[in-house]
């Protein structure tokens, strides 16, 4: 049973206002990546060129690596500038061009990533073989020796770019037909002061959907029908409906509006939903498909005579409109009750947890899509940089916050060491302690 909600839904900032801020950002990062992507390409191509015109390779050859570079490089600016064409492409068509052009590029800028370390470690030893060889020079008062690069260290270099490539062009390849490859997590959460009633009470929680043309209808079907199948008291969607444009909700919402719970289907939006410019058109779809949105507010959910109460924010990019957004949202909510609060970004623990949020669920990480290593709840992975709270069960005094690996993917469709995930967390009336 819903109680009615405990606070207003009106926004502190105007939407409008944020829609375009948020495009405006939107495109220029967009802008950035496309001018990083093309001079990767640009460097790349010389460096190939130079090498195979030092190895007499005919300029037949030359003109088809030139080909090469052009067609996978001519797609990326539309793909980043205008996508709305994409839709009227043939069924089929992403997964046998687009996919491999983003592969392609994804792979050059990892291995563009290497050989700038590489390069600059090589840098440093030099550096550092040059001042041992003047102190000792000076110590002897002997002429210094100039440090120089060896034929066979050269061999060695070319022979460790052929073998970054081929490992990263593998890797991608893999990242991308695994990419919808999902984990079912099981998570028994105790919360401290939670009624009996609620004891045992299942949460299936999804994020990150990215409806899009690497998330079709029929993969968001997928995702619906086997979280239904788990069969929870209650269903989270913390927020990025959509990837970039309103129309991407019409799919997601006929995929999505089959989710069903007992206790109902609750989401919260997401940035990627403010990018769209028109984050209202999409929260009314979603709203309308059976996903009721939290508009910092909240209600309560009651079992026989006991309540917890449930809440979420929408998408802000910083801990003080987090944390007045939390406020309004647990506005006249009962001190001493369980609260539960959905939040599309993780960022914000220690507001959450000085407002007694007891389990905050949230996504937007994906749990860092590429990850290089994993070493308990901490990854190497480029999400790390903005946020500490990547993937997994975190806790901060009492405040426990459980953050998605989501189930699509951004910038490229790829995945490594990192799988979508349906979560389904089990309630439990205990104050310390967590079971998987």
């Amino acid at each position: 049973m819903i109680e009615e909600p405990g606070a207003n839904r009106d926004n502190i900032l105007n939407t409008e206002t944020i829609n375009g801020m948020l495009w405006i950002l939107f495109f220029l990062v967009k802008f950035i990546l496309c001018a990083i992507l093309i001079s990767i390409q640009v460097f790349f191509f010389r460096f190939l060129r130079q090498h195979f015109t030092s190895v007499g390779t005919s300029q037949k050859f030359t003109a088809i690596l030139q080909t090469i570079f052009v067609l996978f490089s001519v797609p990326l600016i539309f793909l980043l500038f205008d996508t709305g064409w994409i839709a009227h492409l043939p069924a089929g068509i992403t997964g046998m061009i687009l996919t491999p052009v983003y592969c392609w590029h994804f792979s050059w800028f990892l291995i563009f990533i290497f050989i700038s370390f590489e390069y600059g470690v090589q840098r440093i030893v030099v550096m550092f073989r040059l001042i041992i060889r003047s102190v000792v020079a000076r110590k002897n008062s002997q002429p210094q020796n100039q440090v120089t690069f060896q034929p066979t260290r050269r061999k060695f270099i070319r022979q460790s770019f052929l073998a970054a490539a081929g490992t990263i062009f593998t890797t991608a390849a893999y990242g991308a037909i695994a990419h919808d490859h999902y984990d079912l997590s099981r998570l028994t959460i105790p919360i401290s002061g939670l009624p009996d009633e609620f004891d045992g009470f299942t949460i299936a929680f999804l994020s990150d959907i990215h409806s899009s043309i690497f998330m079709t209808k029929d993969t968001m079907q997928k995702y619906v029908n086997a979280t239904n199948a788990l069969k929870p008291d209650m269903i989270a969607v913390t927020g990025d409906f959509v990837n970039s444009m309103v129309d991407e909700v019409y799919p997601f919402a006929e995929a999505f509006s089959s989710l069903s719970a007992p206790s109902g289907v609750f989401g919260v939006l997401g940035n990627h939903d403010y990018y769209t410019r028109n984050v209202e058109a999409v929260a009314r779809v979603v709203n309308e498909c059976g996903i009721r949105l939290f508009r910092n507010e909240h209600i309560r959910l009651k079992k026989k005579n006991a309540t917890i109460v449930l809440g979420g924010i929408d998408d802000v990019g910083y801990a003080p409109a987090a944390a007045r957004l939390t406020d309004r949202a647990m506005n006249d909510s009962p001190d001493r009750a369980t609260k539960i609060l959905l939040s599309h970004r993780p960022y914000f623990l220690p507001e959450f947890s000085s407002r007694n949020i007891d389990l905050t669920l949230a996504g937007h990480t994906h749990g860092g899509q590429i990850v290089l290593a994993r070493f308990g709840n901490y990854v190497l992975a480029p999400a790390q940089i903005a946020s500490p709270y990547v993937a997994g069960l975190y806790t901060l005094n009492q405040s426990k916050m459980y953050v998605s690996r989501g189930i699509g993917t951004i910038v490229v469709p790829i995945r490594v060491n990192c799988p979508p995930e349906i979560t389904l967390i089990t309630l439990r009336c205990s104050s310390d302690g967590v079971s998987s």
